[in-house]
Parts: structure tokens; sequence; C-alpha cells
């Protein structure tokens, strides 16, 4: 009973395993003073001080799939985020600047 069990237990991970994400959430960081890393996960961008600390959510993805090309760059009061999703550029801005408003709003990018 316990070695059929255990055998259960064994195929149901393997199981998991294959279902697992293809893809790791894209990540962008500005390393010195203003320490500052963006994440594309679960169909939001979120924020924080470090990759440990707490993460503060920015917007919701505009659609389902890969982000490419995340990047976070600092701007007068604040930072600017970039990336690419379904072959269209987005952008929006964050930072001390929008501390009243919470952020801006995320706006398509021309070529």
């Amino acid at each position: 009973m316990k070695i059929t069990m255990f055998a259960g237990a064994i195929a149901l991970a393997a199981v998991a395993c294959t279902h697992a994400p293809e893809h790791s959430p894209a990540v962008a960081q500005i390393d010195g003073a203003q320490h500052v890393v963006v994440r594309a996960e679960a169909g939001r961008i979120w924020w924080s001080h470090r990759a440990w600390t707490e993460p503060h959510e920015l917007w919701a993805l505009p659609s389902e799939g890969r982000v490419d090309n995340l990047s976070v760059e600092p701007d007068a009061g604040g930072f600017v985020v970039s990336f690419e999703q379904g072959g269209t550029a987005w952008s929006g801005r964050f930072g001390e600047e929008q501390k009243q408003r919470r952020t801006t709003q995320l706006a398509r990018r021309e070529p």
C-alpha cells in the first residue's frame, strides 16, 4: 500500500513538472543608489526596490503572451519602463512625481 502511494506521488510530481511554465518572467533592473527591479509576471508589471522586497503592481499587461525587451531607465523624478508584447512596443512611467496619482497609464509607443 505504501509503495503504491509513493509511486502515485512520483507520477503526480512528474506530470506537474511537465506542465510548468515554459518561460521565466522578464526582469529588468537598475543597480546603484536608486536600485529598482521591474518584473513582468502573472499578467502584470511589478516593481520593487530589490528582488527580495515586496513587489508593487504597476500595470496589467495589455495582452496575453510573452514580454520581450523589458527595460527600466531613470528619468527626472522617476523611472520609465518599456517592453514589447505581441509585436507592439509599450511604455509607462512611475516614481516620485506619480505618488499622488500612483502611476501613469501604459501607452503604446510609436515606432
